[in-house]
Formats: C-alpha cells, structure tokens, sequence
C-alpha cells in the first residue's frame, strides 16, 4: 500500500522534472522590446534559445509606452534576414482572438534580424523596428544541459523514492 502511494507521489514528479525543459518561454516572459516614439514593439519569442532545425514561434504586439496599453493595429509584416539576403517576408493580420502569431523553421544557424513593421487597415506605418538575433546550431550547448539537467533531476528524485521505499520496507520487517 505504501509502495502506491510513493509511486503516485513520484511519477507524477518526474514527469514534471521531463516537461520543464519545454515549457513555453512566454512563462518567463522571453521577448524583444523596441521604443518607436509613443508605441514599444513588443516581440515574444519561444523558445528562449533560437535553435536551427526547430520550430520557432514568434508573437507580435504593439502597446503604448507610457501606460503599456495595447495599441489596435490592422497588419503586421515581417521580414527575416541574414547576409542580406531574405529569407522571410510576410504579413500577419491581427488576430481578434489570442497573439498574432508567426511559426518559422530555420534551416541554418547564423545571424539574422527580424523586422516588424505594424501598420493600420490603410497600410500605413504605425511603428516599426529591427531586431538582431543568433540562431545557435542544433544540438546546442543549452539544449544538452536542458536535456541532461532533466535527466539528472529525474534520477534524484527515482533514487530518493526508491531509498525511501528501501528504509520503509526494511523497518517494516523488523518490527
């Protein structure tokens, strides 16, 4: 009976020590932010580490400076580059419900900027910016030690389960 009990306090944990490595970076509040007179460019990004061969979402917003309140915009086009060359050139209408949203791949690791350009129904600028960023190889430093990280958390918390069901069973014999 208690050996259940210990297993359904453990699973559960492990498998949370295994998913907190893709948790979603808008949690943490990952995001590019760029003044443009009265408005702030407000990019967020997931995941936090840009990494070649994975799916990046990209959430765009437009708020006022002064008071952070959201400012209507119509469209935004985006553009991705690296070395000069294009590689993404799109426009995303705003969305009436939830972010405004872009889902890219990139296929190589490098330098890039991505430009936003807001604009209102007419098509005319409300605010732009330009943001630079490193898309870091596959298999990156950062996503090992997420990956060895869980994988070490899981361990302690299997072998602090495992010793406790151990002592539990042992006292239990003796006594």
């Amino acid at each position: 009976m208690r050996i259940k009990s210990v297993l359904t306090l453990i699973i559960p944990l492990c498998i949370l020590a295994l998913g907190a490595g893709s948790a979603s970076a808008h949690v943490t509040g990952a995001s590019w932010e760029k003044p443009d007179g009265a408005n702030t460019l407000d990019i967020g990004y997931d995941p936090v580490s840009v990494t070649a061969g994975n799916y990046e979402n990209f959430n765009f917003k437009l708020r006022t400076t002064a008071t952070s309140e959201p400012v209507p915009f119509a469209q935004v086009w985006v553009r991705i580059i690296t070395n000069k060359n294009t590689v993404l050139a799109t426009g995303l209408f705003d969305q009436p419900i939830g972010p405004t949203t872009l889902l890219y791949q990139f296929e190589v690791p490098g330098n890039y900027t991505l430009e936003a350009s807001f604009r209102d129904a007419d098509g005319n600028d409300i605010s732009t910016g330009s943001f630079p960023f490193t898309v870091a190889p596959a298999g990156s430093s950062s996503e090992k030690f997420l990956l060895f990280a869980g994988i070490f958390i899981t361990g302690i918390a299997l072998g602090a389960g495992g010793l406790y069901v151990f002592f539990r069973g042992r006292r239990a014999i003796a006594s």
